[in-house]
Protein backbone atom coordinates (compact mmCIF):
# COMPACT_ATOMS: atom_id res chain seq x y z
CA UNK A 1 0.00 0.00 0.00
CA UNK A 2 2.46 2.70 0.76
CA UNK A 3 4.20 2.24 -2.90
CA UNK A 4 0.77 3.67 -4.14
CA UNK A 5 1.19 7.11 -2.58
CA UNK A 6 3.27 8.61 -4.48
CA UNK A 7 1.43 7.30 -7.78
CA UNK A 8 -1.75 8.92 -6.31
CA UNK A 9 0.07 12.33 -5.50
CA UNK A 10 1.38 12.37 -8.92
CA UNK A 11 -2.16 11.51 -10.45
CA UNK A 12 -3.77 13.91 -8.29
CA UNK A 13 -0.99 16.92 -9.03
CA UNK A 14 -1.71 16.17 -12.94
CA UNK A 15 -5.42 15.96 -12.95
CA UNK A 16 -5.19 19.34 -10.84
CA UNK A 17 -3.21 21.14 -13.46
CA UNK A 18 -4.65 20.57 -16.22
CA UNK A 19 -7.95 21.64 -14.91
CA UNK A 20 -6.33 25.05 -14.13
CA UNK A 21 -4.55 25.14 -17.66
CA UNK A 22 -7.81 24.24 -19.01
CA UNK A 23 -10.25 27.07 -16.86
CA UNK A 24 -7.54 29.48 -18.07
CA UNK A 25 -8.23 28.28 -21.83
CA UNK A 26 -11.56 29.07 -21.40
CA UNK A 27 -11.84 32.35 -19.76
CA UNK A 28 -10.44 34.37 -23.21
CA UNK A 29 -13.33 33.04 -25.02
CA UNK A 30 -16.21 33.54 -22.41
CA UNK A 31 -15.26 37.91 -22.59
CA UNK A 32 -14.72 37.16 -26.42
CA UNK A 33 -18.72 38.76 -27.45
CA UNK A 34 -18.38 41.58 -25.59
CA UNK A 35 -14.90 42.49 -27.36
CA UNK A 36 -15.76 42.09 -30.58
CA UNK A 37 -14.26 43.36 -33.70
CA UNK A 38 -15.83 45.83 -35.65
CA UNK A 39 -16.74 44.34 -39.15
CA UNK A 40 -16.56 45.57 -42.51
CA UNK A 41 -20.29 45.49 -43.09
CA UNK A 42 -20.75 48.04 -39.38
CA UNK A 43 -18.09 50.40 -40.83
CA UNK A 44 -19.69 50.56 -44.81
CA UNK A 45 -23.19 51.19 -43.12
CA UNK A 46 -21.43 54.30 -40.92
CA UNK A 47 -20.11 55.72 -43.69
CA UNK A 48 -23.48 55.54 -45.80
CA UNK A 49 -25.05 57.15 -42.50
CA UNK A 50 -22.99 59.61 -42.56
CA UNK A 51 -23.47 60.10 -46.21
CA UNK A 52 -26.99 60.48 -46.01
CA UNK A 53 -26.98 62.63 -42.84
CA UNK A 54 -24.73 64.71 -44.68
CA UNK A 55 -27.52 65.04 -47.98
CA UNK A 56 -30.22 65.69 -45.19
CA UNK A 57 -28.44 68.81 -43.27
CA UNK A 58 -26.87 70.05 -45.96
CA UNK A 59 -27.30 73.33 -47.98
CA UNK A 60 -25.31 72.06 -50.80
CA UNK A 61 -21.40 70.25 -50.84
CA UNK A 62 -20.13 70.23 -47.38
CA UNK A 63 -21.78 73.87 -45.81
CA UNK A 64 -24.57 72.47 -43.21
CA UNK A 65 -27.25 74.75 -42.88
CA UNK A 66 -27.82 75.65 -39.05
CA UNK A 67 -31.17 75.87 -38.61
CA UNK A 68 -31.57 71.97 -39.85
CA UNK A 69 -28.46 70.63 -38.03
CA UNK A 70 -30.12 72.73 -35.31
CA UNK A 71 -33.68 70.92 -35.24
CA UNK A 72 -32.04 67.59 -36.65
CA UNK A 73 -29.84 67.43 -32.57
CA UNK A 74 -33.14 68.91 -30.71
CA UNK A 75 -34.47 67.23 -28.07
CA UNK A 76 -37.03 65.59 -29.79
CA UNK A 77 -35.04 64.63 -33.06
CA UNK A 78 -31.75 63.91 -31.91
CA UNK A 79 -32.69 60.78 -29.72
CA UNK A 80 -31.17 57.42 -30.76
CA UNK A 81 -34.27 55.97 -31.71
CA UNK A 82 -35.53 59.22 -33.71
CA UNK A 83 -32.12 59.06 -35.71
CA UNK A 84 -32.05 54.96 -36.70
CA UNK A 85 -35.21 55.57 -37.71
CA UNK A 86 -34.11 58.45 -39.82
CA UNK A 87 -31.58 56.49 -41.18
CA UNK A 88 -33.31 53.35 -41.86
CA UNK A 89 -31.21 50.92 -39.07
CA UNK A 90 -32.15 48.28 -37.13
CA UNK A 91 -33.14 48.34 -33.37
CA UNK A 92 -30.15 46.81 -32.10
CA UNK A 93 -27.78 49.04 -34.04
CA UNK A 94 -26.61 52.14 -31.48
CA UNK A 95 -25.81 55.37 -33.25
CA UNK A 96 -24.12 58.53 -32.08
CA UNK A 97 -23.93 61.62 -34.62
CA UNK A 98 -21.64 64.78 -33.10
CA UNK A 99 -20.20 67.58 -34.50
CA UNK A 100 -16.80 68.42 -33.32
CA UNK A 101 -14.66 71.47 -33.53
CA UNK A 102 -11.44 70.16 -34.84
CA UNK A 103 -9.34 72.22 -32.85
CA UNK A 104 -10.58 72.33 -29.62
CA UNK A 105 -13.07 68.60 -29.78
CA UNK A 106 -15.45 70.14 -28.19
CA UNK A 107 -19.37 69.83 -29.23
CA UNK A 108 -20.26 72.51 -31.94
CA UNK A 109 -23.72 74.70 -30.89
CA UNK A 110 -25.82 76.47 -33.50
CA UNK A 111 -28.20 79.10 -31.54
CA UNK A 112 -27.55 77.15 -28.43
CA UNK A 113 -28.74 73.76 -29.99
CA UNK A 114 -25.77 71.23 -28.95
CA UNK A 115 -25.26 69.47 -32.14
CA UNK A 116 -24.86 66.07 -30.66
CA UNK A 117 -27.43 62.62 -30.60
CA UNK A 118 -28.00 59.77 -30.23
CA UNK A 119 -26.63 57.31 -27.97
CA UNK A 120 -23.57 57.81 -25.33
CA UNK A 121 -20.63 55.88 -27.22
CA UNK A 122 -18.24 55.32 -23.79
CA UNK A 123 -15.29 53.30 -24.10
CA UNK A 124 -16.67 50.73 -26.49
CA UNK A 125 -15.31 49.53 -30.05
CA UNK A 126 -17.47 51.51 -32.76
CA UNK A 127 -17.37 52.36 -36.06
CA UNK A 128 -17.02 55.82 -37.49
CA UNK A 129 -17.23 57.47 -40.21
CA UNK A 130 -16.22 61.42 -40.57
CA UNK A 131 -16.50 64.99 -42.85
CA UNK A 132 -15.23 67.72 -42.52
CA UNK A 133 -18.58 70.58 -42.77
CA UNK A 134 -18.78 73.98 -42.51
CA UNK A 135 -21.23 76.05 -40.85
CA UNK A 136 -21.80 80.15 -40.73
CA UNK A 137 -18.07 79.69 -42.68
CA UNK A 138 -16.53 77.79 -39.67
CA UNK A 139 -15.07 74.39 -40.17
CA UNK A 140 -16.17 71.53 -38.11
CA UNK A 141 -15.91 67.53 -38.07
CA UNK A 142 -19.00 65.85 -38.24
CA UNK A 143 -18.52 62.00 -37.40
CA UNK A 144 -21.31 59.27 -37.83
CA UNK A 145 -20.83 56.32 -34.87
CA UNK A 146 -22.31 53.16 -35.23
CA UNK A 147 -22.05 50.06 -32.82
Amino acid sequence: MRGQTTIDFALGVSVFVLTVAFAFGLIPSLFAPFNAPIDDGLTTRADRTAATALADLSTGGNALDPDRAANRFDATNGTETALRSSYGLSATTRINVTVTDPETESVATVDGESLRGGGALGDRPAAASSRIVTIRDETYRFTVYLW
